[in-house]
């Protein structure tokens, strides 16, 4: 016996925290030649839409939108969620994906007032996300750093993980506890 099988399309979704909370669904590969990943402290430019997870379209339910928006990883003021943080992580300069995420993930029991809408407490959201393009931490990124200037490094990420931590918010712990992370990743 003898079976001829054609593979057409192959899609995976990356479970990124371990719990379903994070789920990552790539979308497009980008170069295929690039296989560096934006780390704590990257300098990152992508292009987003955000929105309530639900039925219809994603534009009825958006709440936020960006064509292209600089942001840095780990940052203290960091504009995005622990989610979509976990997501960007993981690509590779222009990736696109679909990141679902759970509310301990994202705006948990504060809800969220966008620019173009209200993310409700306790629900989940879902990003439309490419990573255009980033810059490792640091001039020459993290491995021509000196000892010394990783140290400090690692020390401002820590001290960011210690603001989120005393503000003892769930959702603030979750993004603690990342930082914390980076910085065993970091002095490894």
């Amino acid at each position: 016996i003898q079976f001829r099988v054609e593979i057409c399309d192959v899609s995976t979704v990356d479970d990124l925290s371990g719990d379903g909370g994070v789920c990552l669904e790539l979308l497009s590969v980008g170069s295929g030649l690039e296989i560096r990943r934006p780390m704590e402290g990257s300098t990152c430019t992508v292009s987003y839409q955000s929105a309530t997870q639900g039925d219809g379209p994603q534009a009825g339910r958006q709440y936020e939108s960006h064509l292209e928006r600089f942001v840095t990883i780990g940052q203290r003021d960091s504009p995005l969620t622990d989610g979509l943080e976990r997501a960007l992580q993981s690509m590779c300069k222009g990736q696109a994906a679909m990141v679902r995420v759970a509310p301990e993930y994202a705006y948990g029991d504060e809800g969220f007032e966008g620019i173009g809408g209200k993310v409700a407490a306790g629900q989940n959201v879902e990003h439309r996300v490419t990573l255009l393009d980033f810059k490792a931490a640091g001039k020459g990124g993290l491995k021509s750093m000196s000892f010394d200037e990783q140290i400090a490094f690692a020390k401002g990420i820590k001290e960011v993980g210690n603001t989120l931590f005393a503000t003892r918010k769930p959702t603030h712990l979750r993004r603690a506890i990342c930082r914390y992370e980076a910085v065993d990743k970091i002095l490894a």
